[in-house]
């Protein structure tokens, strides 16, 4: 069993598998990937399992909002969340800053069917995504950022937000460290094997990039055409 657990927590495509890729990095660590995207009878014990078995001196995994909410129905996250924290796992909580880019990101890497891309891959091709699906994304988003919040909010955690800690790979080195030195560990050097999909200008990624933009801003989420990148 390993003395220090944890897990990355988030909504997908904010960036926990660039983190888990940089972690895993570390002599020390073991950190699995999306361990409950598929329906587990017992997925306590299957978590518990897994840690007993990591064989360096840190487990940790992904655990994304839908994990709990779709693939297993939980009636109550916060009690799962509770156990967690009962069970000892530390928590580091990335998000996104800039929802509207984290929809297009999902909405394209869909019609892509490509979800990330390794650094010796070709540079993706820009693609035309459907508007009414980037505005029912950031509908969803929106809904489970509060969720996340509110959850977040019962439990002592390392806050870490795309923008400022993973966007560019320069920052990835302070970053390994941060959550390095938040488990108790030595820093190790930390390198990113995949490359980011989608430019910061979406207008570069996405081809009917004024009709999606049109459309948000005839919506309720105009605002977030304001947001930072």
């Amino acid at each position: 069993m390993p003395k220090t657990k944890f897990y990355i927590f988030g909504t997908g495509r904010c960036g926990s598998t660039l983190l888990v890729g940089l972690l895993n990095c570390h002599s020390q660590i073991s950190c699995d990937l999306e361990l409950l995207s598929a329906h587990s009878l017992v997925p306590k014990l299957a978590l518990l399992k897994r840690a007993y078995n990591c064989p360096t001196s840190v487990y940790g995994f992904k655990l994304l909002m839908y994990h709990m909410t779709d693939v297993h129905r939980m009636q109550s996250p916060p009690r799962f969340i509770d156990w967690l924290q009962a069970q000892n796992f530390q928590i580091v909580y990335l998000r996104r800053k800039n929802r509207l880019q984290h929809a297009v990101s999902l909405v394209a890497s869909a019609e892509r069917k490509v979800l990330h891309q390794s650094r010796s891959d070709r540079a993706a091709e820009p693609v035309e995504i459907d508007p009414s699906s980037v505005l029912a994304t950031v509908a969803k988003f929106e809904a489970n950022y509060q969720s996340e919040l509110a959850l977040m909010g019962r439990v002592s955690h390392l806050p870490l937000v795309y923008e400022d800690h993973l966007a560019n790979g320069s920052q990835h080195q302070a970053t390994s460290n941060l959550v390095f030195n938040y488990l108790g560990l030595e820093p190790e050097s930390a390198e990113a094997k995949l490359r980011k999909i989608m430019p910061v200008d979406l207008s570069q990624g996405i081809l009917n990039y004024e009709e999606v933009i049109a459309e948000i801003d005839r919506s309720d989420y105009a605002h977030l055409l304001k947001e930072p990148g």
